[in-house]
């Protein structure tokens, strides 16, 4: 059975959402367990209110919270915020994910601090489904806005990431990569998106498709789609 550890604190609408959507996955997912991570009590009251499996969902109770006010720094001071512990629970391998519908700046840079980059790889990202008119098919886009600006090499990084995660998590062998930019030809873009490309093509653990313009991000054409979002 897979483990999530859901961040319920810190979202916009509270905690009442976040433990509705779980009860309404879970129904559908029989091979989870979700721990909810938060305030024990305002969980509590929640979940008495609901029918559900027991088996299928635990709580983590925090004393802090992470704010939508809260800096980057909060995540260092705030070692019992709900954020932080999910974050702790992944690092030490208790659950195999999280999920956090909190304050996305904190949450990056928790992830950096705490659970850390695999080898070779910078920094995260943000990286979204994208439906196709391909049935079946959808396309990860990524960087989708985490960070304020990326380099050509950290471009090439989350192609990387998203590869592997493809490769291992969704089973396609061989996923393509498309760099999202102004035009098809290799001469097109900025200064980031030309050496992107040259980087992208020289790569060979990288299967690079070439430019993508953004009509063409429904396409289908590609598995992945890197851009300086």
């Amino acid at each position: 059975m897979y483990k999530i550890a859901f961040d319920v604190m810190g979202a916009d609408n509270g905690v009442k959402p976040a433990v509705s959507s779980t009860i309404n996955f879970i129904k559908n997912h029989k091979d989870l367990h979700v721990v909810l991570v938060g305030d024990a009590a305002l969980i509590e009251a929640e979940l008495k209110t609901k029918k559900y499996n027991p088996e299928q969902i635990s709580i983590k109770g925090t004393t802090e919270e992470i704010t939508m006010h809260d800096g980057i720094m909060d995540v260092r001071r705030k070692k019992d915020s709900s954020m932080v512990v999910s974050l702790e629970m992944v690092k030490a391998k208790e659950v195999d994910a999280m999920m956090t519908g909190g304050n996305s700046a904190a949450f990056i840079a928790g992830s950096h601090f705490i659970v850390k980059e695999m080898n070779g790889i910078t920094r995260p990202g943000f990286m979204p489904t994208i439906p196709t008119i391909v049935p079946g098919k959808t396309t990860l886009l990524l960087d989708a806005g985490a960070n304020l600006e990326n380099s050509p090499a950290e471009l090439v990084n989350f192609a990387k990431l998203a590869t592997i995660y493809l490769q291992n998590v969704k089973g396609i062998e061989n996923p393509a990569v498309g760099l999202l930019n102004v035009g098809e030809e290799d001469h097109k873009g900025g200064e980031v998106q030309k050496e992107t490309y040259k980087l992208l093509q020289a790569d060979k653990s990288i299967n690079f498709y070439g430019n993508l313009e953004t009509r063409e991000m429904t396409s289908g054409k590609v598995d992945i789609m890197v851009t300086d979002g």
